[in-house]
């Protein structure tokens, strides 16, 4: 906070002006501060004093910390906001900051080349002190929100033993908290733990895959699982029963149809993959001897020669 500056005694002039910081000038312009001030509590909104920034130059610092005073003394008077600036233009020795930490922390030119106003990131920096103490008075003077209530008089249309008919419209619930606290840190002392949705915690923070549905190309849970016959979580698995009668384990798979005997000699339709039904064997012939001509004869006088 900036030393508070006493006035000096008023010595009066022969044309009837006070000089600055003499006592008669200090009562007249504290009395025109608190006019002011009137005029605006009148319009019932929240009124907002802004304190003076230092300038360059040792006489001019020192009335703005005269003027500043006056400012908050009587701001707290009328109950009011006092927003004061003055350690955000100044060092740590209380002198004239040129260029310094804008309210982001970076180092900029906060004032022009006059040493009076303000560039565009001191201009935001005096921006940020106001936006402070606005988001306060918000906060506090945000009132209860009335929701609505069923009628007085039963409905002419309501059956005895029916339940009642619905509302034309549901209770009226804020969207945004009712409180804001703006220098209060996340994760510091006092804060209420943010809530963290229990998926994101085991993915993103202890890193635990999630399990992928059957099928897709990232599930190599072996056996292999069958689209839309993938089990449950809780399900308790069938007994299977195999064609001859016996009843199986839970979770054995079931044992597969055998297939047809096929023929050793492969056709030329099963050669090619058409699929045809092996052929039959065939019984095997008798062998028959040669009858000789009909004009070849055995003689009768003679064996073994033929004649013709």
């Amino acid at each position: 906070m900036p030393p508070i500056i006493a006035p000096e005694k008023s010595t009066r002039s022969p044309n009837g002006v006070y000089e600055f910081r003499e006592e008669r000038w200090v009562e007249l312009y504290t009395k025109k501060i608190e006019e002011m001030i009137g005029v605006m509590k009148s319009k019932g909104v929240p009124v907002l004093w802004v304190g003076l920034p230092a300038v360059r130059g040792a006489k001019a610092t020192a009335d703005m910390l005269f003027l500043d005073s006056l400012y908050r003394d009587a701001a707290g008077k009328a109950g009011i906001t006092y927003v004061d600036v003055w350690d955000g233009f100044v060092d740590e020795a209380g002198r004239f900051l040129q260029q310094g930490p804008d309210f982001e922390g970076q180092i900029r030119r906060l004032r022009s080349y006059d040493g009076v106003y303000f560039t565009k990131p001191g201009a935001r920096k005096l921006a940020h002190y106001v936006e402070r103490e606005i988001t306060r008075l918000l906060a506090a003077r945000s009132a209860p929100i009335a929701l609505p209530t069923e009628p007085a008089t039963p409905d002419a249309n309501a059956l005895p033993g029916q339940p009642a008919p619905r509302p034309l419209a549901g209770p009226i619930l804020p969207l945004v908290a009712s409180s804001v606290g703006t220098d209060q840190l996340l994760g510091g002392p006092g804060s209420r733990p943010a809530a963290v949705d229990a998926l994101a915690a085991r993915t993103m923070v202890k890193g635990e895959p999630l399990a992928p549905p059957a099928g897709r190309a990232d599930d190599f849970v072996w056996p292999r699982r069958e689209v839309g016959r993938e089990q449950a979580k809780g399900e308790t698995p069938v007994a299977s029963v195999s064609p001859d009668g016996t009843v199986a384990a839970p979770g054995t798979p079931k044992p597969k149809k055998p297939l047809p005997a096929q023929s050793a000699t492969p056709s030329l339709r099963n050669f090619f993959g058409f699929g045809a039904a092996p052929r039959q064997p065939q019984a095997p012939r008798t062998p028959t001897v040669p009858r000789p001509p009909g004009n070849v004869g055995r003689s009768a006088s003679t064996p073994g020669v033929f004649t013709r």
